[in-house]
């Protein structure tokens, strides 16, 4: 995973907070907000050991998951225990929600390392590069532990094969075995 930007903190076109909000709110009026239960509660493992327990979805309705790339985050909330993550996390969601390309996400945490990550869905590797250039991410950098935001674009696949194959591998990471 890369290490969060520091340079080309330019926002781009499209990805500012008010756009967001405005195209959130009507999405929310319209009904195209849903969620993934399929993966609420579930383990996931990923490569070098890190699991995590998904705690929350959302899914713009109707909104193809077909699209071409999953963005991944990972940081340590900085003064903040995972429960008040829990409820702090849901401060952005119209913010970035609205943004150009975004389908779904995922926001998942790690109980024995307190370490949070989110898996996102847009619609192209460029909308997911663009996020993570984005005042979202530079938000989440500020409520971080210094160093610990890393982030990942997977270009050409989608959140559902990424999900499901950090799923299979779910029950072997150290946050299962404590949990047994």
């Amino acid at each position: 995973m890369k290490p969060a930007p520091h340079e080309g903190r330019t926002t781009p076109r499209g990805f500012s907070p008010l756009a967001s909000l405005g195209r959130f709110l009507f999405r929310a009026v319209t009904g195209r907000i849903g969620h993934m239960p399929q993966y609420l509660h579930r383990p996931a493992s990923f490569p070098g050991g890190a699991a995590f327990t998904v705690f929350r979805t959302i899914r713009m309705s109707g909104a193809p998951l077909s699209g071409a790339a999953v963005f991944t985050v990972r940081f340590t909330p900085r003064n903040m225990t995972l429960m008040a993550n829990r409820v702090f996390s849901l401060v952005p969601i119209p913010f970035f929600t609205g943004l150009p390309g975004f389908r779904a996400k995922c926001w998942m945490e790690d109980r024995v390392t307190g370490t949070c990550s989110g898996i996102y869905q847009w619609d192209s590797a460029e909308a997911a590069r663009a996020y993570a250039r984005s005042f979202a991410i530079r938000f989440m950098m500020k409520r971080s532990v210094p160093g610990s935001l890393s982030w990942q674009v997977h270009p050409g696949t989608t959140l559902e094969r990424f999900m499901e194959a950090a799923c299979r591998r779910g029950g072997t990471g150290p946050a299962a075995r404590e949990s047994t």
